[in-house]
């Protein structure tokens, strides 16, 4: 009696594996780029929801007035949240995020800094100078402001 050899059934070829794992890897760099993108146009919205929020602050806080004495609480969160240290606030939590949008936008697009010239990468930013300022005037040796 002959006996057949069996194909291995369980697992697929490497080409067939490898095809899948770039198949999954696209479809995660797709779901992550239309996240990015959503994420942006959220931080768009709220920035107009803010800047009206912002051209309509006194009318908003004239309406909050009148709120009846037993609902002093909501009266007062709600001015506080109106107030310009709120939106203040609020604006440098949509400037961050918007920050780490493009940083992440940056990086799911291949948009690396690898082609930024030399000249750009060799300036000394705003924060170097200024602590370079801070310290000649610091040193002992500096001279006075005074006449």
């Amino acid at each position: 009696m002959a006996t057949k050899k069996r194909a291995a059934t369980g697992s697929p070829s490497p080409t067939k594996r490898a095809a899948a794992a770039k198949k999954s890897a696209a479809d995660v760099l797709a779901a992550q780029r239309r996240d990015i993108a959503d994420a942006r146009d959220l931080c768009r919205t709220l920035v107009a929801e803010l800047s009206l929020a912002t051209e309509e602050s006194a009318a908003t806080e004239e309406a909050i007035a009148p709120a009846p004495e037993t609902d002093k609480r909501r009266q007062t969160a709600m001015l506080r949240a109106l107030s310009l240290a709120g939106r203040a606030a609020v604006m440098r939590d949509l400037a961050t995020a918007t920050r780490t949008l493009i940083e992440l936008e940056r990086r799911a697009f291949d948009l690396t800094a690898d082609d930024e010239s030399d000249e750009t990468q060799t300036r000394p930013s705003a924060v170097d100078s200024i602590a370079a300022r801070i310290a000649h005037l610091a040193a002992p040796d500096a001279p006075s402001a005074e006449p």
